[in-house]
């Protein structure tokens, strides 16, 4: 029989599986093994070796299991005491999982940068959604920017970023330019359908923006005269955009003196819209280019005496302190259109003239500019 003094001098103690799984049936009886010879029979009971027994298991029980085998226990009882007190290598687990979650969130960051990525030019829907304003140089650039952006914060389900600013002096197309921001979105996020509000400044101001936000969840919220919006209003807009909108896009319209005195009294709330498009003053070209496109839409085509003629009218209404704008180029095809529809018109170019051109649009000759 191994006694603890044996341990102590450095005897080798069995395995706890040899003393555990032991059939030896002297053992049992309470005698000693054949091989512990030395001791005699008569020395101590049954009851009083098998206490021995179970000493020594005690002593060398933490030795074979570290050096057979390292402990393969439950993950959150080898982190947690009983007690619940944290052993050392919490501390030490911790930092590794911190740095796969580290990992993981810097992953999903690149898949979502690279998801929202694309073509910095304007295809040919976008083109035509923007027709107006295209060939006005500089447009381009602010329009691919504005919806590279509002695709970049689709990946983030609040409203913190991805808002427009859209300025312009007076009758520059901002609202036609906003309706075609909208539709690019849509077709961007492939958007079957979304919930759209156009309101005036001074019709949501006193109202709850939280309530308004949380309906249009998901949509566009377009505000006109956005410099007319209250401090209440803009305070209360600006926490509801902090939390889930499921990417609700807002959009601020108004002229431009009105804009950046806006975003210089509510500097923290400008933030949140990260592009802005700044329509510029038209051109005489740019006027008739898209006065082209208006008689397009209408179904009607001028020729080229008719386009001279135009030129004619805008040169002649052009003024320093007041510039013409396609918001005034639309009244003029709109007289023009409807001295063409006139009975007396119409009988003209029906005994003189070709009413229609090889597509069947309507053509707007010099005398229905005049």
């Amino acid at each position: 029989m191994i006694l603890s003094a044996a341990e102590k001098q450095g005897i080798e103690v069995p395995d706890i599986e040899d003393v555990k799984g032991s059939d030896d049936p002297k053992e049992k009886a309470g005698e000693d093994p054949e091989e512990d010879h030395e001791e005699k029979p008569g020395e101590g009971s049954g009851e009083e070796i098998e206490k021995e027994v179970e000493e020594e298991k005690g002593m060398g029980s933490e030795e074979p299991e570290e050096s057979e085998e390292p402990e393969e226990s439950h993950p959150v009882i080898d982190k947690i005491q009983p007690e619940g007190e944290i052993r050392p290598q919490e501390d030490l687990l911790s930092e590794e999982e911190s740095l796969i979650q580290f990992i993981e969130e810097k992953d999903s960051q690149e898949d979502q940068d690279t998801v929202v990525r694309r073509n910095m030019t304007l295809d040919d829907v976008e083109l035509k959604l923007f027709s107006y304003f295209s060939v006005i140089p500089g447009m381009k650039e602010q329009l691919v920017e504005a919806l590279a952006d509002a695709q970049r914060a689709a990946a983030d389900k609040t409203s913190r970023s991805g808002n427009i600013i859209v300025m312009g002096n007076k009758r520059t197309g901002k609202t036609r330019l906003i309706e075609g921001m909208i539709r690019a979105v849509c077709r961007e996020l492939h958007m079957p359908a979304a919930r759209v509000a156009i309101v005036g400044a001074e019709q949501i101001n006193g109202k709850d923006m939280p309530k308004i936000v949380s309906r249009l969840a998901g949509g566009f919220l377009v505000i006109m005269k956005a410099s007319q919006l209250l401090s209440d209003s803009v305070v209360q807009l600006d926490q509801a955009l902090e939390f889930r909108t499921d990417g609700l896009t807002v959009i601020l319209e108004d002229e431009k003196i009105g804009m950046r005195k806006f975003i210089a009294k509510y500097e923290k709330f400008a933030k949140k819209f990260t592009s802005t498009i700044n329509i510029p003053v038209f051109t005489n070209d740019e006027l008739v280019h898209f006065a082209k496109i208006y008689a397009d839409e209408m179904g009607y085509v001028m020729d080229t005496m008719g386009v001279l003629a135009l030129y004619n009218l805008i040169g002649d209404n052009q003024k320093e302190d007041e510039p013409m704008t396609i918001g005034t180029v639309k009244d003029m095809m709109d007289v023009a259109i409807t001295k063409a529809e006139s009975s007396h018109r119409k009988l003209q170019r029906s005994i003189s003239k070709k009413r229609f051109d090889d597509e069947g649009k309507i053509i707007l000759y010099e005398k229905d500019f005049k």
